[in-house]
């Protein structure tokens, strides 16, 4: 399967450095890479690209405030199933 996402509209500019991934791990890991984008000016740009999410993956970007934030599967070996997206900033 290629090219699934899922947008979580943030209500409103908010600050943030962390995402939280998780797969629905009892049907198997199925992602094999993945991009987080932000939309932070009415377009959508990529801030990480990565492999595998797994069981719980932890993304770390530099702070960054957006209004919107993109989940693209790139690529998996079957339909992807997300258990969890969370969204933080690290305290500090």
């Amino acid at each position: 399967m290629r090219d699934a996402w899922v947008e979580i509209d943030l209500g409103g500019p908010a600050t943030f450095d962390v995402i939280r991934l998780r797969e629905q791990i009892v049907l198997g890991q199925r992602v094999e890479s993945f991009a987080i984008e932000v939309d932070s000016g009415g377009e959508f740009r990529e801030v990480f690209r990565g492999s595998t999410i797994g069981p719980r993956r932890l993304v770390r970007i530099p702070a960054t405030t957006a209004s919107r934030v993109r989940v693209r599967i790139l690529q998996s070996i079957a339909c992807p199933t997300l258990a969890e997206i969370g969204i933080f900033k690290h305290a500090e």
